[in-house]
């Protein structure tokens, strides 16, 4: 951070000059920070109207020069026909360009959480270039907004790709982070769905890492459940009512039948009740298996 200051201050001592460069002898660096520069209509308007503010910032190469900071007006000022273009030019080399370029994106807030993880994890681990604080202190942020942007990338990219549309915001899945990558995808469909806090989400995620079977945590909690968990709910327990109605109704029986004695007929008689008894919980097993097929059925049908 304190290089870039350097370069962009009006208060440098001395000052940095400003120079007019051709667009034909400036180059896109080979790995930018940005997948994407969006449209740059609004910022070329701007640009038409009250100049260029400030100008970009360039380091020479043997062919010409390279572009370190400022990709969105580089392409705003050419989509205008410019021919040449304000520029600062400095003697870099790769770790003070990657530098300047990262502090310039995360100061301006050009870059989304994604881009920023992306930018963190080449700096730190792909380069080498330094530690989490070295990195820190050089764009301006704390040890731990680094850290937490590191830690997004060990989310599943489907998850990731939430994050760089806006669907999701960081705080929100930094409170998933260290669950099973289908829990992940659960809660955030569900966050997404029915427009979760990043509280309501840290709860719920501290709930799922004490829960034994985190899958079956959503059918517990009336507060997560869908429409067709909460069916699913009710007739399940109703079912299970049912069922251990008759299976104490079968364990009366048995008492009974032992207390018979040597009376075969009445034996013969409850022994066969006993089997009624028992075929009437094999039937509302195998109702209790139905009901949840219709239930998948309807919810398929109904696209929910």
């Amino acid at each position: 951070m304190v290089l870039l200051e350097i370069i962009l201050s009006s208060d440098a001592k001395p000052p940095r000059k400003i120079s007019s460069i051709e667009f034909e002898e400036i180059f896109l660096p080979g790995n930018t920070l940005r997948t994407g520069l969006g449209d740059v209509k609004e910022l070329a308007d701007s640009i038409d109207k009250l100049g260029l503010l400030h100008p970009i910032v360039l380091r020479p190469i043997k062919v010409g020069f390279e572009l370190v900071a400022g990709n969105r007006r580089f392409k705003a000022c050419r989509r205008l026909g410019w021919s040449h273009i304000p520029c600062i030019v400095v003697d870099l080399n790769d770790k003070e360009a990657f530098e300047v370029a990262l502090t310039e994106n995360v100061q301006r807030k050009t870059l989304n959480p994604v881009e920023e993880a992306n930018a963190f994890k080449r700096y730190v681990t792909d380069f080498g270039w330094g530690g989490v604080t070295d990195l820190a202190v050089q764009i301006g942020k704390s040890p731990q907004y680094v850290c937490q942007r590191l830690k997004l990338l060990s989310l599943p990219s489907d998850i990731l790709g939430k994050l760089e549309k806006g669907s999701v915001t960081p705080s929100l899945l930094r409170e998933i982070t260290g669950l099973e990558d289908d829990v992940q995808r659960s809660i955030v469909e569900m966050a997404v769905t029915r427009n979760f806090s990043s509280r309501r989400v840290g709860r719920l995620a501290k709930k799922l890492r004490n829960s034994d079977n985190p899958f079956e945590f959503f059918q517990d909690d009336s507060s997560f459940r869908s429409e067709f968990d909460r069916n699913l709910l009710v007739s399940n327990r109703l079912f299970k009512r049912c069922i251990m109605a008759l299976k104490y109704a079968l364990f009366e029986f048995d008492d009974v039948i032992n207390d018979v004695g040597d009376e075969e007929k009445i034996r013969g008689l409850l022994m066969k009740q006993r089997r009624n008894l028992h075929d009437q919980i094999d039937i509302l097993l195998k109702s209790k298996k139905r009901l949840r097929t219709l239930l998948q059925e309807m919810q398929r049908k109904n696209g929910k």
